[in-house]
């Protein structure tokens, strides 16, 4: 389950998980704009996307840092991973979990 960063700003900026199904891959990111993201990237897909978590936050390209590395073993591709979501959302829990920033 996600938690927000202790003491966490609410920005325009959020770390997001995008899906081609429950089973992956995975795409851990940030944007401003998660649905004009989730659009280009669906256009982009020949299978239906699942959008997963976003997480606004001051800290998001740190997290997203922290999560890339966190599951580094696992990269296909870029920000796509070779987990579920349920992965992916569980490694940016332990990131904060650590501490944002």
């Amino acid at each position: 389950m996600l938690t927000p960063c202790p003491g966490m700003s609410v920005s325009r900026l959020c770390v997001y998980t995008i899906s081609k199904g429950p089973l992956g891959p995975t795409k851990v990111g940030i944007t401003t704009n998660l649905r004009g993201r989730f659009g280009a990237l669906q256009t982009g897909s020949p299978t239906p996307l699942v959008s997963g978590v976003s997480l606004p936050c001051k800290h998001a390209a740190d997290i997203e840092r922290r999560v890339h590395e966190r599951l580094a073993a696992h990269r296909l591709s870029g920000e796509w991973f070779a987990v579920t979501l349920a992965e992916a959302e569980a490694a940016i829990d332990a990131v904060i979990a650590v501490g944002c920033g």
